[in-house]
């Protein structure tokens, strides 16, 4: 806020917050695009100094309580967000837990170890020996003891770490190691926190690698925690999204909407304090939580969209542009969940918007890759992830050192459906191989490439291309390019990059989870009532979907070989397969 002409002016924009500022236009194409809108502007006549206050920007709100920004040099409108609470979702995923810190949750202190002395004092030792420390800025004494020591039972702490991530239910988990409930979620605690530290150490070491161009593939997962009131049986359903390198199969992250810092009664008298609830989300304190009253007056999206049954390329045509139609009756188009009647807020800690642990999710994933001179985001056709690919990348876009495209695929297919169109691609293949007997495989698919380069066709504004070598799991496929090309990339490198549109490593990801994490499956559909499911082995405490996820990605990343080699070998971030005891001892 500022003064003008005597009186306080609130900013037409939220502030910028620690270096990011998402208000701009997000088209690649426009002059505006990565240009933040002016906090003010004057109206009416000039001032008497001459000075004149006009943006390329317009405050717009076509729906209802949710301001967006319109571009008058494309007319294109993007939903206003808060940068704050952006900033702060990045920092809750980015942040590994720090157990020689201050104990006072209160205070300043509880994210410095005591190895900044500055911040601490020694305070002699305890009756076990451990040294102690006060905190020179609330006082607290605390020590910081063996993690080691307080595992009674450590030799059962491998056979847990195998249990969790090879489809053991919980119950199963319990009586194969032989310890109490009270126990076996202390381990899990445990196990979580050395995986934290494992993979912050480990990953560390991506700033140093020779990276010249990564292809990323993003996609999300719903996961659901079971109800613990029987009147009201509702599931909660969190979003997850992942990012995996293609090439290697290595999973750069993985993060669920949910924060386990604060519980909802916490959050309302915090904001009945501030009258939070007045103002319009991205100006409000709180912007990245679910309210409950927020929560209750979300409609349920009506206008979904079904891929089921989708066999050819003109009914996969017709789902793409359905889902260009959907974004348009959204209430806020970067929204990505669908709230209905059968979900509810969780009961422990808050459940975050989904847009925004994606968008802090795209800036987490900018800032572990910026020494890598070329990425190649291959994203599913999300709603709301081209506007935050957009919002994080700016910079990169218009360096040309960065490039998105959409892919989508029809997953509804048989097997001899999947086997036709397989076999038709290669028929086309191997005609262009007879024309062009000297070429080698690799030149063939660039010659199919830029062929159908002629045969693309234009949806939602956008182009959609099909791709001329599908394999049996991704067997019809159309790819569409969301940023342009630089002025140096030629056809051949434009081919490439449109070749190299594939989901499957994320999607190959996302299948070990289901199959390999029991409490993570998907539910059992019941036979009365039309959307019933059953969760039977999901978890009931919502920071177990986070614990069980980052125990897994270790797994994947690090100990379970596929040909020979594990993910983080092929990246370059092991030289071996990495023992499940290396990592609980770290």
């Amino acid at each position: 806020m500022e003064k003008y002409f005597g009186k306080i002016k609130e900013s037409r924009i939220p502030l910028e917050f620690n270096g990011i500022q998402v208000n701009h236009c997000r088209n690649p194409l426009c002059e505006n695009f990565g240009v933040p809108a002016q906090l003010y502007t004057t109206r009416g006549r000039p001032r008497k100094d001459g000075v004149r206050i006009v943006d390329s920007y317009i405050i717009q709100a076509q729906r209802k309580n949710i301001p967006q920004l319109k571009c008058l040099k494309c007319g294109k409108s993007v939903t206003i967000k808060s940068n704050q609470a952006i900033f702060e979702e990045l920092t809750r995923i980015s942040t590994t837990p720090i157990f020689d810190a201050c104990t006072n949750k209160s205070c300043k202190n509880t994210t410095i170890s005591i190895k900044e002395s500055s911040h601490y004092q020694k305070f002699g030792k305890t009756a076990s020996g451990y040294k102690r420390y006060r905190c020179k800025e609330c006082g607290k004494v605390f020590s910081v003891g063996n993690p080691r020591k307080q595992q009674k039972k450590s030799y059962a702490n491998k056979q847990l770490f195998l249990e969790i991530v090879n489809r053991s239910p919980v119950r199963c988990m319990q009586e194969t190691v032989g310890v109490s409930a009270t126990t076996l979620y202390r381990k899990i605690d445990w196990l979580y926190n050395k995986c934290l530290h494992f993979l912050e150490c480990r990953e560390q070491r991506l700033s140093s690698l020779p990276l010249p161009i990564m292809n990323i593939s993003i996609d999300r997962q719903e996961y659901s925690t079971n109800w613990i009131d029987k009147k009201l049986k509702n599931n909660v359903n969190f979003q997850g999204i992942a990012a995996a390198e293609n090439k290697s199969g290595y999973i750069l992250g993985m993060f669920t909407n949910y924060d386990p810092s604060m519980n909802h009664e916490e959050l309302e008298q915090l904001v009945a304090m501030i009258n939070d609830n007045i103002k319009k989300p991205p100006f409000r304190r709180y912007a990245r939580f679910w309210s409950a009253q927020d929560y209750n007056e979300r409609i349920r999206n009506k206008y979904g969209v079904s891929a089921g049954g989708v066999t050819t390329a003109s009914e996969l045509y017709e789902t793409i542009a359905e889902k260009y139609y959907v974004e348009t009756l959204k209430e806020d188009p970067d929204s990505i969940e669908s709230l209905g009647s059968r979900v509810q807020l969780p009961h422990k800690g808050l459940q975050v918007h989904a847009e925004y642990t994606m968008q802090a999710f795209l800036f987490y994933l900018k800032n572990r890759l910026q020494n890598v001179r070329h990425i190649n985001f291959y994203l599913d056709q999300e709603s709301g992830i081209r506007s935050a690919f957009s919002a994080a990348f700016a910079d990169r876009i218009n360096a040309r050192s960065c490039d998105a495209f959409f892919v989508q695929i029809a997953k509804a297919l048989s097997d001899p459906e999947r086997r036709k169109h397989v076999a038709h691609a290669a028929k086309i293949r191997k005609m262009l191989k007879k024309y062009y007997p000297k070429k080698s495989d690799k030149e063939i698919a660039i010659l199919a490439a830029k062929r159908n380069f002629s045969l693309m066709r234009m949806v939602g504004n956008d182009l959609w291309w099909t791709h001329p070598v599908p394999f049996k799991g991704e067997a019809l496929k159309l790819v569409c390019r969301l940023t342009p090309p630089s002025n140096y990339e030629s056809e051949e490198q434009a081919a490439w990059k449109y070749l190299g549109g594939t989901l499957r490593g994320v999607d190959s990801y996302f299948n070990a989870v289901r199959r390999k994490v029991h409490p993570l499956e998907r539910g059992i559909h019941t036979a009365s009532g039309s959307d019933g499911v059953w969760h039977g082995y999901s978890p009931y405490d919502p920071a177990m979907i986070q614990k069980y996820l980052t125990i897994h990605r270790v797994y994947y990343n690090y100990v379970k070989k596929r040909k020979k080699q594990t993910p983080a070998m092929k990246l370059g971030l092991a030289k071996g397969p990495v023992s499940v005891e290396d990592i609980l001892y770290y």
